[in-house]
């Protein structure tokens, strides 16, 4: 996804370590101890370096703890910034996933169709402001500004006053005055409508190009513009949607460039915010380095916790408008899944039904798709509508085992033990996921690829399947042409002819290759114990020495999240997440029913994998929340412990991944 080819760097930005300020002082001592004297002089410094010549005591390199806090920046109105914006953006991109699945679906043919042209997504009126039809889009905008504006301020260490805010937002306004006239369409005449949506889509990509593409700015300037980034690109994407749905069906000879030219501006937003990133992180490691500050490390953590808040809040949404993009321009260009009936499934425990439970509190069709999709899948299902469960498998003997049913409720949603089975029908193989864009030449890794001719793109996966050291393959299904690339990510964003660019599934801790949707058994070094997830009413893992094999209880799926190169636990015998849990709280894991991909507390269930220096299988994993490792222990104990030792040569913060 476009996600995978823009944001990975992200999460751990490098604020500067230029080194901090410090005090200095010196005085007439006596025969006193000088450098007990000098760590006693003002409370809560320590000094580096003392010296006492005769009665003369001199003291440098004096510094104290110090809180991100003194910059300005309170990271709980981050929190605050980030929930109103998620929630938002939740809204726009569920609607438009919906819709998307509702034309998917409509298209396969199977399921009763749902009418798109004559429900235009612009008069929803829900989702962006839950604007009513006599509100108009820049009134809400205005106070929807006004109301964040204390909240933004504190968390991005700024003074933005409301007369800078307004002449910005009247930078813009033309953008929100189109949006309102399309949206205020009335009757049928789609040849009209597609001239309004016409012009508001113009508006907005025209001020992309030029209200966001200065990025030699001030932290001010862009602290101030960020206020409405978000709620112009909700008006963008909404409108973007409707002006494409319109053109593929009324003027579809114009529909591709129209597609390419919303996602490279799409682009330029996103380039906009990061760069926005960049500059206030400087502006507050500028502020902090201006103090006398020893407690480097802890300052650290605590602006990348801001990172994480600015990109959850200024740069993830937009990531998620772009997959929505995609995905409803896949729809046009190919189904992106197609309905295998409804099939019946056994009533009981999660981990013991037909397919792989996922998730439950699914609301849409397109969001199961992307969770078994990015897993790994060919397979999805949902099923018990009101509980929103969805399945996964690569299996259709098992997904069907227990014959057709007439349960499902006729909405694509599935019914009470009921699944409505869809088989994705992307461009890419399984275990491979798409992105939009291009490794120019012809692609070569270990003697495989340059234009390769394959005889299907099937082939051309597999040859990158069988090389480690290959990380995407780009395939044409025409020419049947085949290139491997060594790097994961597309160096251009713009597709070369009708080559799909296909990236691997999984996490690559160095030689280590870690998998989406795999069962995994983990194993101890230390204690050659299985970490075990237990039944779903125990909340505690367990190291356990049984043979994995065919054991659930020993066995685990690695989770992807909403935050890059960080990763949920999940056991498939409990259905439960490992939780590193917090740092005053840091001792054993726990088993945690909570969902990784919420805001809320999400960080507990997050860890990330890395390399050490025993066998090349083995990893260790830390806990974001905790900053330590999990600990194997030795094979006197049966309960695994969190410990901040170094893993490097260090047997008990080993483990190792043995698929199932």
């Amino acid at each position: 996804m476009y996600l995978f080819a823009l944001a990975i760097h992200l999460l751990f930005f490098p604020f500067g370590n230029d080194g901090y300020a410090s005090k200095s002082w010196d005085w007439v001592i006596g025969f006193g101890a000088c450098q007990t004297e000098c760590d006693k002089k003002e409370e809560g410094y320590t000094c580096g370096k003392s010296k006492h010549d005769f009665m003369h005591c001199s003291c440098w390199n004096c510094q104290r703890d110090c809180q991100l806090s003194e910059a300005k920046v309170n990271i709980d109105y981050c929190n605050a910034a980030e929930s109103h914006v998620a929630q938002v953006g939740v809204d726009v991109g569920a609607y438009l996933a919906s819709a998307t699945a509702d034309l998917a679906i409509d298209l396969v043919g199977e399921i009763p169709k749902v009418g798109w042209i004559a429900s235009p997504i612009l008069s929803f009126g829900k989702g962006l402001f839950e604007m009513g039809d006599d509100e108009y889009l820049l009134n809400s905008v205005i106070a929807d500004v006004n109301a964040r504006m204390d909240t933004m301020n504190k968390c991005m260490g700024q003074q933005i006053d409301t007369v800078q805010v307004e002449a910005q937002v009247n930078s813009i306004q033309r953008a929100f005055y189109e949006y309102d006239y399309a949206r205020s369409h009335q009757g049928n005449t789609n040849d009209d409508r597609l001239d309004k949506l016409r012009s508001a889509w113009l508006e907005h990509a025209s001020i992309v190009a030029s209200e966001f593409d200065n990025v030699d700015q001030s932290a001010h300037y862009f602290s101030a513009l960020l206020l409405h980034m978000q709620d112009f690109a909700q008006s963008f994407v909404l409108v973007s949607a409707d002006y494409l749905v319109h053109l593929h069906e009324l003027d579809e000879a114009n529909y591709k460039d129209a597609y390419e030219r919303t996602i490279k501006e799409f682009g330029q937003l996103r380039s906009w915010a990061d760069q926005a990133r960049d500059v206030i992180k400087l502006s507050i490691s500028d502020a902090m380095r201006s103090l006398p500050c020893k407690n480097e490390q802890a300052i650290e953590n605590e602006k990348n916790i801001w990172n994480a808040k600015f990109l959850s809040t200024n740069i993830y949404p937009i990531d998620s408008y772009i997959d929505r993009l995609v995905e409803l321009n896949n729809v046009f260009t190919g189904d992106l899944f197609s309905w295998l009936g409804c099939y019946k499934d056994q009533w009981g425990p999660l981990s013991d039904r037909a397919m792989v439970h996922m998730k439950n509190g699914v609301t849409t069709t397109m969001e199961c798709y992307d969770l078994c999709m990015r897993n790994g899948y060919s397979l999805f299902a949902l099923q018990y509508p009101t509980s929103g469960q969805c399945f996964c498998s690569n299996s259709k003997a098992e997904a069907m085992q227990f014959g057709e049913s007439d349960n499902c409720e006729g909405r694509g949603t599935g019914g009470g033990s009921a699944n409505d089975i869809y088989q994705m029908n992307g461009e890419c193989a399984n275990g491979y996921y798409p992105q939009i864009g291009d490794t120019p030449g012809r692609g070569i890794v270990d003697g495989a690829g340059f234009a390769q001719q394959v005889s299907n793109c099937n082939e051309c996966a597999k040859l990158c399947s069988d090389r480690d050291n290959c990380l995407s393959y780009e395939c044409s299904k025409t020419q049947l042409k085949c290139n491997l690339n060594s790097g994961a990510d597309p160096l251009l964003t713009k597709a070369h002819g009708d080559y799909a660019f296909c990236t691997k599934n999984g996490i690559f801790v160095d030689d280590v290759n870690l998998n989406f949707g795999v069962k995994y058994a983990i194993k101890s070094v230390s204690s050659g114990k299985y970490l075990d997830g237990r039944s779903p009413n125990l909340g505690n893992p367990l190291l356990t020495d049984r043979n994995p094999e065919g054991d659930k209880y020993l066995h685990w799926i690695i989770v992807p999240t909403n935050v890059e190169n960080q990763f949920a636990l999940k056991s498939v015998s409990s259905g439960r997440y490992l939780n590193g849990r917090k740092q005053k709280h840091r001792n054993n894991p726990l088993l945690t029913s909570r969902d990784p991909t919420k805001t809320n507390f999400s960080y507990l269930l997050l860890w990330t994998f890395e390399k050490t220096d025993g066998s090349a299988d083995n990893v260790a994993i830390k806990s974001v929340s905790s900053e330590w490792y999990l600990d194997g222990r030795s094979s006197s104990f049966n309960n695994p412990l969190l410990t901040n030792r170094d893993p490097m040569g260090d047997k008990y913060l080993q483990w190792q991944f043995i698929a199932q």
